[in-house]
């Protein structure tokens, strides 16, 4: 079936050294998913899929429509991501981001912790990886 809108927030994916960077903007709409998960599926290709972990810097809005996050667990639930640090320190709507993105990843049964500096997010993962 045909999305009846186009995907509704930004994007960026980067790989290196078995680390996913991902700049993601909001507010977010159901079709955004679709396509940010297509976007991960082919970033995963570079990747050691057994042992990989996701850098996540929120941009702006970090919101999306009811169901957004819950189809969003389910995929991340099915990735065997490693560790995902997420960085708030971008976010316009920490409060209300961080309840969200705490429901997501805890259905997601994943190793997450949440970062206000780049850094600190950075050092984190790299622990859990190595």
């Amino acid at each position: 079936m045909k999305d009846f809108f186009p995907g509704h927030g930004g994007l960026t994916i980067n790989v290196k050294d078995n680390i996913m960077f991902i700049e993601a903007s909001g507010p977010w709409n159901l079709e955004y998913f679709t396509e940010l998960h297509g976007a991960l599926i082919e970033a995963s290709k570079k990747l050691d899929i057994k042992h990989y972990g996701v850098y996540l810097q929120l941009v702006g809005q970090a919101v999306t429509v009811e169901g957004g996050l819950e189809i969003h667990s389910a995929f991340v639930k099915k990735s065997g991501v490693k560790a995902m640090a997420v960085d708030f320190s971008r976010c316009d709507t920490t409060v209300i981001s961080e309840v969200l993105f705490q429901k997501t990843y805890s259905l997601a049964e994943i190793n997450f912790q949440f970062f206000d500096t780049p850094e600190s997010a950075k050092t984190w993962l790299n622990q859990q990886l190595a």
